[in-house]
């Protein structure tokens, strides 16, 4: 178990996304690993990870897709957030892609 509280690593987690800072925002929420990421937290690091380009983006981007896929969402919303997460990576539709994650995460 990590020697740090749960309350650290969020902290640290918030803070790391705000300042756009992905090598921080990993591991910050590797520490939280140990307690699960919400799929907000992992969505978050994902669309950082998107904008800063960064060769992590695959990895989290598939963690992600994982933990949708495990929250029972229809194929058809599956589907979306697949494509929303596959267009994060590109700068003319990211925004679009970004704004459609938030309203399928809502539900």
């Amino acid at each position: 178990m990590n020697r740090f509280s749960y309350t650290y690593y969020v902290t640290r987690f918030k803070d790391a996304i705000e300042a756009g800072d992905t090598a921080q925002a990993i591991e910050a929420a590797e520490g939280m690993s140990a307690w699960t990421l919400t799929t907000g937290q992992e969505r978050d690091l994902v669309v950082l990870l998107a904008r800063a380009r960064d060769p992590h983006f695959t990895e989290y981007a598939h963690d992600f897709i994982d933990r949708y896929i495990d929250e029972r969402h229809t194929s058809f919303e599956v589907l979306i957030a697949m494509g929303a997460v596959t267009g994060l990576w590109e700068p003319q539709v990211s925004q679009r892609c970004e704004e459609v994650l938030n309203i399928l995460l809502r539900f």
